[in-house]
C-alpha cells in the first residue's frame, strides 16, 4: 500500500530545515528523519559507522541511522533551506501587505544584518504575527504540494484539520 503524506505534517517538517538541518522522508513508511550537520560531521570522521568503534554509542548509533537515511533508495531529500528561502518569503510578505506605512516599514526593517530579529519585532510591534504565519504556512504548503507531486507522492490536504498525533 502507497503512503499518504499528511500535508500539514510536511509543512511542518518544511518549517525545520535550516542550514544545519535537512529533512529526509521515508517513502515506504511515510517517516520524516532529520539529518543535521553534525551528523554529517560524525559520519565523515567515521567514514563506515558499523566500524567505528572509537566514537561513543549514540554517535555510533546516529552514524548508522545517517548511513541508512543517506544510502538507502528508501529516503528522499525534502526541499532544502536553499530552495525554501527563507528571506524571499518573508519579503514577499512584506510585499504584500496592504497598508502602505506598515508595508514600507516591515520592508525598510529587513534590510541588513539582524533582518529576521527585526522583521519579528516589527509584525509584533504591528500585530500582524498570525498575518505572517499563514502566509508562511500558504508559501510551504505549495512548495510541499509541487515537491510531492513531483516526486510521485501521494498526499491529504489536512491543512484546515491536522490528524492528531502522539
Amino acid at each position: 500500500m502507497a503512503i499518504i503524506i499528511s500535508l500539514h505534517e510536511m509543512v511542518e517538517e518544511m518549517d525545520l530545515v535550516t542550514r544545519q538541518v535537512n529533512i529526509y522522508l521515508n517513502k515506504v513508511t511515510g517517516e520524516f528523519e532529520p539529518v543535521t550537520e553534525d551528523d554529517l560531521a560524525i559520519i565523515e570522521e567515521a567514514g563506515d559507522a558499523a566500524d567505528a568503534d572509537d566514537l561513543p554509542d549514540w554517535e555510533k548509533e546516529d552514524a548508522v541511522r545517517v548511513n541508512a537515511i543517506l544510502n538507502s533508495g528508501d529516503y528522499i531529500q525534502l526541499p532544502t533551506s536553499y530552495d525554501i528561502f527563507d528571506y524571499a518569503i518573508m519579503e514577499n510578505f512584506c510585499q504584500s501587505v496592504e497598508d502602505e506605512r506598515v508595508r514600507d516599514t516591515l520592508l525598510d526593517r529587513i534590510r541588513g544584518n539582524g533582518a529576521f530579529r527585526r522583521f519579528r519585532d516589527t509584525i509584533s510591534d504591528f500585530g500582524i504575527e498570525n498575518d505572517w504565519y499563514a502566509f508562511k504556512r500558504g508559501v510551504l504548503k505549495g512548495m510541499a504540494i509541487e515537491w510531492l507531486e513531483s516526486n510521485g507522492i501521494a498526499y491529504q490536504d489536512d491543512m484546515n484539520n491536522p490528524r492528531k498525533t502522539g
